[in-house]
């Protein structure tokens, strides 16, 4: 569930659900420790007639995980592509059989990435557009090293 001003119209506005101060946002809170997802999220926000495939949620999660850690590399945030795996893997648990969030497009393919990167922006939006440090890469004929 995306927040948006529309959510923040349904859940404040017209639900009351403020956040925890106010009674509750998404939670109900039962006592100090214990809380459960607010019933009328499922009314709000439920469509039986969504589908997104199984590839594409696994997709959706590592690709913006990906993308981000891309953007870093590139505007210099991250000093080099070693920097970037270890961080990713030992400060963010990024999942180790990756090998790091920028290995992960080596192994994937640049091309197969970019390709992928396109499918995912022309259907969930252009948060999925692969930085320019992939193009260039591919142009050079080179991997993240």
């Amino acid at each position: 569930m995306a927040t948006s001003p529309a959510s923040y119209q349904d859940m404040i506005t017209d639900n009351g659900r403020g956040g925890r101060h106010h009674g509750g946002g998404y939670y109900e809170y039962h006592a100090r420790w214990i809380k459960e997802y607010w019933p009328g999220l499922y009314d709000l926000y439920y469509n039986e007639d969504t589908f997104v495939a199984d590839e594409d949620i696994k997709d959706r999660l590592m690709f913006r995980q990906v993308i981000e850690a891309l953007k870093c590399l590139e505007t210099g945030v991250l000093r080099s592509v070693a920097d970037g795996n270890i961080g990713s893997i030992m400060g963010i648990g990024a999942p180790a059989w990756t090998g790091g969030l920028i290995q992960f497009v080596n192994t994937y393919g640049l091309e197969q990435f970019s390709a992928r990167c396109e499918a995912l922006a022309a259907q969930y939006g252009d948060r999925f557009e692969a930085p320019e440090i992939v193009a260039q890469k591919i142009a050079a004929g080179e991997a993240f090293s």
